[in-house]
């Protein structure tokens, strides 16, 4: 997404300094990223006047060091956070504690001011029994008491906290149509209504003419919208935005409706749209942005939607939030999925996982000129520190802790930048070398060369010291000139999700081969154990090493243009559609249509989980993300041997044996044997030699099998394939596969 907000050509009166990633000067301040200061021109030396240009190409937002709220800032030795607002700089927070409260904190003063208990209101009287929602409009709180069966108002126009009235009549049983509202769960107003939603499947509708102390327990509702299957564990969450009302389930789905033409009494009024979104929390803010927060825990800005562009459930994301840093902090954290969010101020607030994070939001500007940069230039050697993964000796516990060792398929090679280190990870079997680290600003899309690396070792992780401040100059990737990120100075901390970065090199066809994967699958080893999981071995490193060369192998076969080619021409090249689990039969579940070959092949690349193993019956073990294979596959798959197998385990997360998914003889097992030997003999595989790793030579006794010799050998040239014989009579115009 390219936030480009500006593109306006800048002739500076003064040569800038461009000095790629390695300035060597030291800023006067104590800001790491503020601007270096300018070196004198040396005596006698002519100084360079060309003029410079500059142009303003990126506008971008990020999180600075965030703040955590949690029971403790309240003096609190528990708390049960379900939503917040903040007003004129004072946190609200709906504590659904045993003793429900609002809790409320000072955010200039930094300091806790006093809650607000029920039972301590005069009208009110007893303290509320589940305090589910919170709302702020117009000087006005509202807060939905769940068990109490009201949405108590405040009015906090005067500073404090002052109780106007309730919605409802605190009962669940009386008159539904006119003044009843059972178990509100969330509750959202604008200029015109105040909207509630209850167990019936519904969101109430009051006018804000019926806001008064006169109408205490008793006001009349306008008209009922329909909230289809709101019962009593509904989750909903409600936003105004304008004319516009939207509803948000934790399951992602979402409703809106258009408010503008209701009528008075109206019932069971239909949501103009519905759709899954995968949005928990929406958000209209005072900076006339729009929020939403997904269930991944990411958070997105848009323009604010209305009336006339509601093509979409959200307009398109501008920018997104997805991680944090905390003072003190070794690592960034995710933001997980939102119960409730705020922006208030240019901070940004989300509740989750039983804690509040405040993330100030400040700007950073990229700008484009025409000053030469170099790149740092970084050696392995001159790391901070550096370790290796899936090594010998390495304990099968950190093998299967997940959090620990996994890799994405799409991301073999990776770096990300912590504060000022350059952390690099490589999954690759093999050493690789020559490599360009690749940049680019959250949201954006110039790609930068942030710098270089002489080499990385196999499975190792690395750390790299590497300056970076606001007056550094970056070569573009594509085109000519050069990147300064400014603003940084602004920052007490490099932001945590600043840059997108990725690996490549030039001359290391190892690499090259890696990073043109496309499949988005996180791989990690599985904790199978013959004690807990029957025909499983407990999975060593010499498995999980040789695991990832074939899973590599696997996926680069998936991702390879003659796959592709056979997968959406199945039938013209194996003489039959692909077909599922209902067989060999015309109709649902069985040839597919194309429709289905499209909705599957993207299924196939973007598979999400898989768990790696070793199995000890035979052949393999697959199904959901699980897949595992013999310990003769992990010598034999560089041979002439049956690793359609692995096809056949990967088709099971999809299809039975009676299915093309895993039926021998037919689909993925044949398209995965046939062309894996089409490609090992093309010698394209970016793993074609079995003395990397070794495994054959994997003393016995480590291993759930013997190895046999008679499956390690080459497969004859006379022996050609199906696939082999149809390429060669129909050469793809152009692979483009490295």
């Amino acid at each position: 997404m390219n936030k480009t907000l500006l593109s306006l050509a800048v002739i500076l009166s003064m040569a800038l300094t461009g000095c790629g990633g390695s300035d060597s000067n030291t800023a006067a301040s104590s800001n790491p990223f503020a601007p270096a200061p300018v070196t004198p021109t040396s005596p006698g030396s002519t100084p360079d006047t060309t003029p410079v240009t500059a142009s303003l190409i990126n506008d971008v937002r990020f999180a600075d060091l965030a703040t955590e709220f949690s029971a403790q800032t309240f003096g609190l030795d528990s708390w049960n956070p379900k939503a917040m607002v903040v007003h004129q700089d004072i946190l609200y927070v709906a504590n659904d504690s045993a003793e429900a409260s609002i809790l409320r904190y000072d955010l200039k003063a930094k300091r806790v001011l006093s809650s607000i208990h029920a039972q301590n209101i005069s009208g009110i009287g007893r303290p509320w029994n589940r305090l589910f929602d919170l709302s702020v409009h117009n000087d006005r709180l509202y807060a939905a008491s769940y068990s109490s069966n009201r949405v108590d108002v405040f009015d906090l126009g005067s500073g404090e906290p002052q109780f106007l009235m309730s919605l409802g009549t605190g009962s669940w049983s009386g008159d539904q149509h006119n003044t009843v509202v059972v178990h509100p769960m969330s509750v959202a107003a604008n200029d015109q209504y105040v909207f509630a939603t209850d167990t019936h499947s519904r969101i109430n509708v009051w006018k804000q003419s019926e806001i008064s102390s006169t109408n205490h327990l008793k006001a009349k509702k306008y008209a009922r919208l329909s909230l289809p299957n709101c019962g009593y564990n509904c989750s909903a969450r409600l936003e105004a935005v304008g004319n516009l009302l939207y509803a948000s389930f934790n399951n992602g789905m979402s409703y809106v409706y258009d408010l503008t033409h209701l009528e008075e009494g109206a019932t069971n009024v239909a949501a103009t749209r519905q759709e899954n979104v995968g949005t928990r929390v929406f958000h209209a803010a005072d900076d006339q942005r729009f929020y939403a927060a997904h269930t991944s825990g990411r958070i997105d800005s848009s323009a604010l939607p209305n009336t006339q562009n509601l093509q979409n459930i959200f307009p398109a994301a501008e920018e997104s939030f997805y991680k944090y840093r905390t003072a003190g902090a070794s690592t960034d954290q995710q933001l997980a999925g939102a119960l409730d969010i705020q922006v208030s101020q240019e901070h940004l607030f989300s509740l989750f996982n039983g804690k509040i994070v405040m993330m100030p939001l400040k700007r950073l500007q990229q700008f484009q000129s025409n000053t030469a940069a170099t790149v740092t230039a970084l050696k392995q050697q001159q790391a901070q520190s550096r370790s290796y993964v899936l090594q010998d000796g390495e304990s099968w516990e950190t093998l299967t802790n997940e959090n620990l060792r996994h890799f994405y398929m799409d991301n073999i090679l990776s770096a990300n930048l912590q504060h000022q280190l350059l952390a690099l990870q490589s999954y690759s079997a093999a050493p690789v070398r020559d490599l360009e680290i690749h940049a680019r600003l959250k949201d954006t899309e110039q790609w930068f060369v942030l710098a270089r690396l002489d080499h990385l070792d196999a499975f190792s992780q690395v750390k790299l010291k590497l300056n970076i401040n606001e007056n550094m100059h970056f070569p573009l990737l594509q085109g000519t000139g050069s990147v300064q990120l400014r603003n940084l100075g602004n920052f007490q901390q490099l932001p945590a999700d600043l840059l997108e970065l990725k690996i490549s090199s030039a001359t290391d066809p190892h690499v090259q081969k890696l990073m043109s994967l496309k499949p988005k699958w996180k791989i990690h080893f599985g904790n199978f154990a013959p004690e807990t999981h029957g025909n499983w071995g407990k999975i060593t490193p010499a498995y999980a090493r040789e695991w990832v060369i074939m899973i590599t192998n696997f996926a680069y076969l998936m991702n390879s243009p003659e796959f592709k080619h056979i997968w959406f021409n199945h039938k013209a090249v194996m003489g039959h559609d692909f077909f599922g689990n209902k067989g060999q039969v015309v109709g649902d579940g069985g040839y597919f249509t194309a429709a289905e070959y499209q909705k599957y092949y993207d299924e196939i690349m973007n598979r999400g989980e898989v768990t790696l193993g070793v199995t000890t019956v035979g052949g393999g073990l697959g199904g959901r993300n699980v897949l595992g294979v013999d310990t003769w596959l992990f010598y034999a798959h560089y041979f002439n041997t049956s690793i359609g197998i692995v096809g056949h385990e990967f088709g099971h997360h999809w299809g039975s044996h009676e299915s093309a998914w895993a039926k021998g003889g037919y689909g993925l097992q044949e398209i995965n044997q046939q062309l894996h030997q089409y490609l090992q003999r093309k010698q394209r595989l970016p793993y074609m030699d079995p003395e990397l790793n070794k495994f054959h030579l994997t003393p016995r006794a480590e291993l759930y099998n013997g190895v046999a010799e008679n499956m390690r050998r080459p497969r004859p040239d006379s022996n050609v394939n199906h696939l082999e014989r149809y390429f060669a009579a129909n050469p793809l115009p152009e692979t483009n596969q490295p």
